[in-house]
């Protein structure tokens, strides 16, 4: 029941995935995305897009088997 983490979902470590690269250079995640509990097991990939510009938090990717 409830929400979870898609993130930790797809196998990655709650510390993992830093979206945010602060002025210090330390990078932390702060963006997520939550999804019901039921979807949890059919998440089948994650990523952050590293590449992307324009913006100081970083894409998110999630790949569900709907």
């Amino acid at each position: 029941a409830g929400l979870a983490d898609a993130w930790v979902a797809a196998g990655h470590a709650e510390t993992e995935g830093a979206t945010n690269l602060a002025p210090d250079g330390q990078g932390r995640r702060i963006d997520y995305c939550f999804l019901s509990a039921w979807l949890a097991p059919r998440v089948q990939a994650a990523h952050v897009d590293m590449e992307a510009q324009g913006s100081n938090h970083q894409p998110l990717h999630f790949e569900i088997d709907l």
